[in-house]
């Protein structure tokens, strides 16, 4: 089996994100930190990779788990949910040494605001790649 490509997909995912005006205006940031004056914030959560191949062919298959956080006063966590679905799902972008076959959304849990009103959403993305 060739590399990983996970970290690949990992930094392509984050890019994908990064670049999207959409997310951009809706989201005051893209990452992990929450700072005071941020509404929103968008990071990689838990994930798993693991080989997926054949005679002819090297891969993987990825489950990837995105974690979203939002000011309910200021953000409805699901209008940025559905942007990140609109951005992701059946998305294709390079991946160095790897070709994307597949990003599918498959589900996600939202949360009622807690005690300081930040709202929580996990959602979940299965990835296939193939070694170049």
């Amino acid at each position: 089996m060739k590399a990983d490509a996970s970290w690949g997909l990992h930094r392509a995912l984050v890019k994908a994100l990064e670049g999207d005006q959409k997310i951009k205006t809706l989201a005051d940031i893209i990452g992990p930190d929450r700072g005071a004056t941020k509404s929103a914030s968008i990071a990689m959560g838990a994930g798993t990779s693991h080989a997926w191949h054949s005679a002819t062919f090297d891969g993987e298959e990825h489950r990837l788990v995105l974690e979203l956080e939002a000011d309910e006063q200021q953000l409805s966590i699901r209008a940025l949910a559905a942007l990140v679905i609109e951005r992701l799902h059946d998305a294709d972008f390079p991946i160095p040494g790897h070709a994307l076959i597949e990003l599918q959304f498959e589900c996600s849990e939202t949360y009622a605001a807690d005690k300081n009103g930040i709202t929580r959403c996990r959602m979940f993305f299965k990835a296939l790649t193939v070694s170049d």
